[in-house]
Formats: structure tokens, sequence, C-alpha cells
């Protein structure tokens, strides 16, 4: 469930960059300035698929990217390793980095997974139609759920 669930959040994040705004001028490391007040975004979901923010595999030494491409969804990309839905680094920014982390990330996530759990064990859960829901929405650097309606039949 915890692989599941990091990579729901790595795939679909809904919300596609983060803003921060630079409190001095800051040189990069390929000579460009970013200008004081100047607001930079990092953008979520190239940064979820692009290798160099990859971890490496403590026994192997390998970049770890699991047995699917980066742009596919993998339920079982994190089954095994000890990459956790919480653990934050800079191949996982949805729960932020460092001093700004997400502190309720821990809380969020059993919730989350709790609430999951119970809906696969209590319900059938299908659209209205029968067919798998239409991909998610995005309006501007959001992402939204589709609009149709789900329904939840007891077992």
């Amino acid at each position: 469930m915890d692989s599941f669930f990091r990579e729901v959040l790595r795939v679909d994040t809904d919300f596609l960059g983060m803003h921060h705004l630079a409190l001095q001028d800051t040189t990069l490391s390929t000579g460009q300035v970013i200008p004081k007040d100047s607001l930079v975004v990092g953008a979520l979901e190239q940064i979820h698929r692009d290798l160099r923010f990859l971890p490496v595999d403590e026994e192997t030494g390998e970049v770890f990217v699991g047995e699917k491409p980066l742009e596919e969804f993998d339920a079982y990309r994190y089954v095994g390793k000890k990459i956790k839905s919480t653990t934050v680094g800079l191949e996982h920014l949805t729960f932020g980095l460092g001093a700004h982390a997400c502190p309720g990330r821990f809380f969020a996530a059993n919730e989350i997974k709790y609430v999951l759990a119970e809906m696969l064990v209590r319900y059938d859960v299908k659209t209205k139609t029968g067919k798998r829901a239409p991909d998610n929405v995005l309006l501007g650097m959001t992402r939204f759920p589709p609009r149709e309606p789900l329904i939840f039949t007891g077992l």
C-alpha cells in the first residue's frame, strides 16, 4: 500500500509546482543569477520523472528506477525498498524538503492509507459508466479530479 501511495504522489501530483520568493540575489552553478524578489517555481512533475534526481540503490550502487519507465505508473516500484511514501528528497518533493518538509506527512499518509484500505475491503467502487474515469483535469498549475461520480456498493 505504501509503494502504491508514493507512486500516486509521484506520477499524479495534484500541484505541479512549488513557489518560492528569492530573498537575495542568488547565483546558480551555471552562472545564471536569480535576482532578489524573483518568483521561482520548482516543476514537481518534471523533477519526479528526471533520472538525475533519483535515489541510488544502496546495495547495487545504481540509480533506482524500478521495472517500468518513470513515465508509467508502477504500483510496485518501491516494494522492498527503504524508500517510504513519507521519505523526502530531491526525487520526491510532494511533502517538501529539508526544514520545510511537512511535519504532518506521517499522520496524513497513515490516515489516507487507512481510509483507502477500508474502502477496498468494504466497497466495490465503479464509475457510473463502468469505464475508467477520465484523467485529471489540468487548470493552471493544479490538477483536479474528474467530475464523473463514483458509485460505492457495499460488499
